[in-house]
């Protein structure tokens, strides 16, 4: 009879994860470049949603329509900015290009085989 896995109960699980960083090593500077993107990314993506409240509750219903345009030029730089910054994290690095491709399902079997 097998014995069967059972799992930490930790949401992160440290023994996997130092397994994960010795197949990451070669590529440690793209995964931190990856890691502060994902962060970057998950900050600036609700900002042009408060953004757009934020121009709605104040300068349109009080008709400050420089207010408006202002708000509305920062809206549209920071969505520059998050294309730029979706754009690097997607297609620039060659890191993340075995996860689109497939390849993930192979790094994952290896890593959770022997856990």
């Amino acid at each position: 009879m097998e014995k069967e896995k059972v799992s930490s109960g930790n949401i992160i699980d440290f023994r996997v994860l130092r397994r994960l960083m010795t197949f990451v090593r070669p590529y440690r500077v793209r995964f931190y470049i990856l890691i502060l993107l994902t962060v970057l990314l998950g900050v600036l993506t609700p900002l042009r949603p408060l953004l757009i409240q934020y121009t709605l509750d104040r300068d349109v219903v009080t008709g400050n329509y420089s207010g408006m345009v202002n708000v509305m030029l920062l809206i549209l730089a920071l969505l520059v900015v998050q294309s730029i910054f979706q754009y690097v994290f997607e297609d620039n690095l060659p890191f993340a290009q075995p996860f689109r491709s497939g390849g993930a399902n192979i790094v994952l079997a290896k890593l959770f085989d022997n856990a």
